[in-house]
């Protein structure tokens, strides 16, 4: 997977490609590719800043890339950033013109006859952007989902909100697949046992006994006197 700054590199990179959205929203809300090109308008709610995902009926992606079979946790609402809102309300706004769908919708990423673009472009289109506009490492689009989702743990989120934003079944499968792989979150865990431990408290060194010199001086005329033994 890429790094923050790889995956900020790659988004900068692409910025005023047609479909950028697209493949911001994979980067930074985690949904598969089949959920992000699902989108509606009217799954968008720029007021609450949540998008309602529902996966389009496809044979080849009932499962998860990452092995995750869907299930009804696959249709979920998941929050996204301010950053994003304003991606999302520039790019619905600047959409005039764009024919509806065979049931009268208006997808977000469409044919010029309304109707969703085929899967694999996105997959195809993904790779062509790397080699031609980035010399970043080579992944798959599915790794930014798996990016999206160890950038998240980065930050400090809980597995269970993880867990949500991903649509995952079951919060064990995200801990088993997710927690391993993003090596900075090991080290802030183990920062954050360290500071309930230590923050505020004097260092171990000062609790250590330090052998005295030997006097000298002074203190070596007026020696301590004897203490005296109470059996005596």
């Amino acid at each position: 997977m890429w790094t923050r700054e790889q995956t900020i590199e790659f988004l900068n990179a692409i910025t005023e490609h047609k479909r950028y959205l697209y493949y911001h929203l994979v980067a930074v809300t985690g949904l598969r590719r089949s959920e992000a090109a699902a989108l509606r308008e009217v799954d968008v709610d720029l007021r609450h800043n949540e998008l309602f995902v529902t996966a389009r009926p496809d044979p080849g992606e009932q499962a998860d890339g990452d092995g995750e079979l869907k299930s009804r946790h696959s249709t979920r609402t998941v929050a996204f950033d301010h950053v994003t809102a304003r991606v999302l309300r520039h790019y619905i706004a600047a959409r005039t013109g764009i024919p509806t769908g065979p049931r009268g919708e208006r997808y977000l990423f469409t044919t010029p006859t309304g109707t969703p673009c085929r899967l694999d472009l996105y997959t195809h289109e993904f790779k062509d952007l790397l080699v031609a506009r980035t010399s970043l490492p080579r992944i798959r689009l599915h790794d930014l989902r798996h990016g999206a989702a160890s950038l998240s743990l980065a930050a400090g989120n809980d597995l269970k909100s993880v867990q949500e934003m991903l649509g995952h079944a079951s919060m064990s499968f995200t801990a088993d697949y997710y927690v391993s792989l993003y090596p900075s979150t090991r080290h802030q865990a183990a920062e954050r046992i360290g500071a309930s431990l230590f923050t505020g408290r004097p260092s171990p060194i000062h609790h250590t006994r330090i052998p005295l010199r030997r006097r000298t001086g002074s203190a070596a005329r007026y020696p301590r006197r004897p203490t005296t033994d109470s059996k005596h």
